[in-house]
């Protein structure tokens, strides 16, 4: 059993030292510094991979494009995007959104099918992982009415200040219409937020370790970091592993 462990302590540290090698050039210094307490300058938005913007920019009425966020009217409320559930046997969409955990809201969902509209109402369900702070995620379910054969869009709006007027709606596209019968990954890690990050060998040692585990994907979930991991993020990317 120790002789396992030794092996593979030290093919993570030999896989370590080779990544970063690769990540530098031979005529420029190791960056000791990067792995300490002092700051290291990053970057905020990466080019190819800019931080969501609210979906009030774009014209009411119309369908929000993929990856922007929008807000519920007179509410905390922010809609992430929205899936068709396939794995409750009831037909429903689940909209990902951060809400306020002490406001309470009535949500109305308005479903586009077929160019035509249709509304239900929605609950929402708040994870329980939201380690205290005053916002968390949240689940907000809605019931594709029996007159809606194949949603496209939906809106979601607080019960109390529903504009009446289709136009002042903004509409996320409906994702996951068709269900899956086969997933191409066994085993997926997900890793929290990625914010100001600069430790380039935490990030190698962690994710040679959970390759080793059996781990197929890697999802992170990447607000800011320093230039250095942004050359190893995009190195796993590139080998699948990201």
């Amino acid at each position: 059993m120790l002789k396992l462990k030794a092996v593979l302590f030290v093919c993570i540290a030999v896989l370590s030292l080779t990544l970063l090698t690769l990540t530098y050039r031979f005529d420029q210094k190791f960056p000791f510094w990067t792995l300490n307490n002092k700051p290291t300058p990053h970057v905020n938005n990466p080019q190819g991979s800019e931080r969501p913007a609210v979906a009030s920019q774009y014209t009411p009425g119309q369908p929000v494009l993929k990856g922007q966020m929008m807000s519920v009217n007179g509410t905390k409320t922010v809609l992430m995007s929205a899936y068709q559930e396939h794995r409750t046997g009831k037909r429903e969409v689940r909209v990902i959104a951060v809400v306020l955990r002490s406001e309470t809201v009535a949500y109305r969902c308005h479903f586009r099918c077929q160019g035509q509209p249709h509304i239900s109402e929605g609950f929402s369900n708040i994870h329980s992982d939201h380690f205290g702070f005053k916002y968390g995620t949240a689940d907000i379910m809605c019931p594709i009415p029996s007159s809606c054969e194949t949603p496209s869009h939906i809106a979601v709006t607080s019960g109390e200040d529903d504009p009446e007027e289709e136009s002042e709606k903004e509409f996320l596209g409906i994702q996951n219409q068709n269900p899956k019968d086969s997933f191409n990954y066994n085993f997926v890690v997900c890793i929290s937020t990625m914010f100001d990050f600069t430790n380039v060998l935490q990030l190698v040692q962690s994710m040679e370790m959970l390759k080793l585990l059996g781990v197929d994907r890697v999802a992170i979930y990447r607000t800011s970091n320093s230039p250095e991991v942004q050359r190893i993020l995009d190195y796993y990317k590139k080998t699948g592993g990201v």
